[in-house]
């Protein structure tokens, strides 16, 4: 499955001032086509609509506990997230190639994906 690196500025103020998520090229174009255009409470009303008894701001820790439970350094999840940690080698010298963590965080993800592509299907 062929994936494409998607940089995007996160709402929140993060020391970074930007996350990384990847995403699979069959979802990054699902959101392509449609544009949409999300507010916080629709987002959440479309979720209840579909059953699941999951909160808006909970999404970003099944994220990093989806990753974490897959292996994915904390490091990287923090990275992915947009958080640097204050230790000098996190923020000096801990530099891991990009492409390794798309692999992981794809890997990782990929039953999130398939569940939600198929309930928005």
């Amino acid at each position: 499955m062929s994936s494409r690196v998607s940089v995007s500025t996160t709402p929140t103020p993060s020391p970074l001032g930007f996350s990384l998520p990847f995403v699979s090229n069959e979802l990054l174009q699902l959101v392509l086509e449609n544009k949409p255009t999300f507010k916080y409470t629709a987002l959440s009303s479309a979720i209840r609509k579909k059953g699941y008894s999951i909160k808006v701001k909970e999404l970003r820790k099944l994220y990093a506990t989806t990753l974490r439970n897959n292996k994915v350094p904390t490091e990287v999840i923090d990275i992915l997230e947009g958080r640097v940690p204050q230790s000098i080698f996190l923020r000096f010298y801990y530099k891991p190639f990009l492409k390794d963590i798309q692999t992981k965080t794809l890997e990782a993800i990929q039953p999130l994906e398939q569940e939600l592509l198929s309930a928005i299907a």
